[in-house]
């Protein structure tokens, strides 16, 4: 019974990510995941718990995949500078590698912000904290080496990961509007983009001689 509430969810988020929550039909979801639609209504009930599954689905998956990497990178590496790369590294390559996540929560932080917050508050809130104090800790270590500039650090993990989910909308905007040519295509804007990232967060943060007169 678990595995199908599991093929429940996983089929969900697929038709979620493809039709949006309004679009999406519970007939839908049921026959992608192999099930009759009344195994589905025995689950969730509602259209809307259905999503706030899918949410939920999300976040543990990627705040996990994220946590993993960050626990890696702080027992492994010394230096503040790559520490704090390779976390947004960490960050950029896990929202970016599954487009489906992306797109249902966009959605629902536009239309429901509520449930980012429930699910994070009921699933993730100790792994969460355990990312927000490893980078906060990168960016107090590189200010006492005078490495880093004295900078909020709470502003500073929103800038980071602004600029790593605006790579969704970044993309179709650029090559529409900024006339942004990738011959590589989709990996290429990808590769440019975190690139791009790294280096504005870095020359944000970076100490300059006058920092110190």
């Amino acid at each position: 019974m678990a595995d199908s509430k599991e093929k429940i969810i996983d089929a969900a988020i697929e038709v979620f990510a493809q039709k949006g929550k309004h679009g999406t039909r519970m007939e839908e979801v049921a026959a992608l995941a192999g099930v009759n639609k009344a195994m589905v209504y025995y689950y969730f009930s509602t259209k809307e718990n259905l999503f706030k599954a899918a949410i939920v689905k999300i976040q543990t998956v990627q705040f996990n995949s994220v946590a993993d990497k960050i626990e890696y990178i702080m027992k492994h590496i010394k230096s503040p500078v790559e520490k704090l790369t390779e976390c947004i590294k960490a960050h950029f390559d896990t929202v970016s590698q599954n487009y489906s996540f992306a797109k249902i929560l966009m959605e629902a932080l536009i239309s429901n912000p509520d449930y980012i917050h429930e699910a994070m508050e009921s699933i993730l809130k100790e792994r969460h904290s355990k990312i927000h104090k490893s980078l906060e800790e990168i960016l107090h270590e590189g200010v006492k080496q005078k490495i880093f500039r004295n900078v909020d650090p709470v502003q500073t993990q929103i800038s980071i990961m602004g600029m790593n989910l605006a790579y969704f909308m970044g993309m179709p905007i650029g090559r529409a509007l900024l006339d942004c040519p990738c011959p590589g295509g989709e990996e290429e804007f990808r590769q440019r983009r975190i690139e791009s990232v790294i280096d504005l967060i870095l020359n944000g943060l970076i100490t300059r001689p006058e920092d110190y007169k």
